[in-house]
C-alpha cells in the first residue's frame, strides 16, 4: 500500500527523474521585445528519490512481517489426528 501510494504521487507530480526540488524555473518570451528570460515559481516537485524511498519503507515492512510471522503449528492442521491419553 505505500509502495502504491509513492508511485502515484510520483506519477502524479510528473514522473521527474531528478531530486525533489521546492523551486521551478521555465521560460518565457517578453511580448514586447520577444526574449527568453527564467521565471523562478515555488512548487514542489517530487523526486525519484521519494518514490525510491516509499519502495524502501514497503519492503522494510514486508520483511519485518515475514521475520516476526507465528510459524504453523503442526497439531492446529486439519486432518491431525489429537489424542488426549499419551502412552
Amino acid at each position: 500500500m505505500i509502495g502504491c501510494s509513492g508511485l502515484i504521487l510520483w506519477l502524479v507530480g510528473g514522473l521527474h527523474m531528478g531530486w525533489s526540488k521546492s523551486t521551478e524555473t521555465r521560460t518565457e518570451i517578453d511580448e514586447v521585445t520577444g526574449l527568453e528570460y527564467p521565471v523562478t515559481e515555488n512548487k514542489y516537485v517530487l523526486g525519484v528519490e521519494l518514490f525510491g524511498a516509499t519502495l524502501a519503507v514497503s519492503g522494510g515492512l514486508l520483511g519485518l512481517s515475514l521475520a516476526f510471522r507465528n510459524p504453523a503449528r503442526l497439531d492446529k492442521q486439519p486432518g491431525a489426528e489429537t489424542s488426549s491419553t499419551q502412552l
